[in-house]
Parts: C-alpha cells; sequence; structure tokens
C-alpha cells in the first residue's frame, strides 16, 4: 500500500507559485529584464490577470504574477512572501535591482550559515522579498 502512495508522489509536482502584484506590466518588466525569466503564457478571467513566468529551458520552475482586475489584490495585504532565484551572476542582478531604484537588504555575499552560499536579498516594486543566489555551476 505504502509503495503505490510514493510512485503516485514521485510522479507529482509543482506547477507555480503565484503573487499577487499591484502593477502587472510594471512587474512583467520587472521579472523579465531584471530577474531574466520569459512569460510562457498568461491567463485573463473577468477579475484577474495572470501571466505565467519562467526561465529559459526550465518550464517546470514557475512564478504566476497575479493581477486582480477588481481591485481586490488579496496578497498585497500581508505579504510576508519570499521568492527565491538562482542565477549566474548575483552581484549583477543585484545592481540591477539597485538601478531599479528598489531596496537592497543585503548584498550577495558569502553566507556561512548556508554552506557560503552567496545570496543576496531586496524588495520588489510590490515588497515581496526577492532572493538572489548563485546557481550552481554544472
Amino acid at each position: 500500500m505504502e509503495n503505490r502512495h510514493m510512485t503516485a508522489v514521485s510522479k507529482s509536482y509543482m506547477g507555480s507559485t503565484g503573487i499577487s502584484v499591484s502593477n502587472l506590466e510594471r512587474s512583467l518588466d520587472f521579472y523579465t529584464r531584471i530577474i531574466g525569466l520569459k512569460k510562457i503564457f498568461e491567463v485573463k478571467l473577468p477579475h484577474m490577470e495572470e501571466a505565467i513566468m519562467a526561465f529559459e529551458g526550465r518550464p517546470e520552475t514557475r512564478i504566476a504574477l497575479m493581477y486582480h482586475a477588481d481591485g481586490s489584490n488579496p496578497g498585497l495585504k500581508s505579504r510576508m512572501v519570499k521568492v527565491s532565484f538562482y542565477v549566474p551572476n548575483p552581484t549583477e542582478v543585484m545592481e540591477a535591482i539597485r538601478n531599479e531604484g528598489l531596496k537592497i537588504i543585503r548584498e550577495a555575499v558569502p553566507v556561512p550559515e548556508m554552506r557560503n552560499a552567496i545570496v543576496g536579498l531586496a524588495y520588489d516594486h510590490d515588497g515581496y522579498l526577492v532572493e538572489i543566489v548563485k546557481a550552481r555551476e554544472t
């Protein structure tokens, strides 16, 4: 019985994580130009629009930018959210975030508690904590 469950779990995966945004175009620009994501598809409903984004060649790792056309934007009221991105050059990405005029919490530096991973922290336009981590070289 347990083996059947494990087989089902191994075929399961997470589709995307969604965050509410106050301005879809501005967020699309930030996550495309600064983070390097590409819009892979969009969903337009009467009350909400979603832009689903992923890194090129990595469509299984997605983030959904959700704009509520009715103005409700429920996620913007209590957003203890951190979104992590693994990038080849975190220093360069942090500089691009700074050039956007956004708040840098911590520069991209080695963090001993994380096996000296190079990690930077900043806020996006909607106040989400964006963690920039140096991707492992493969």
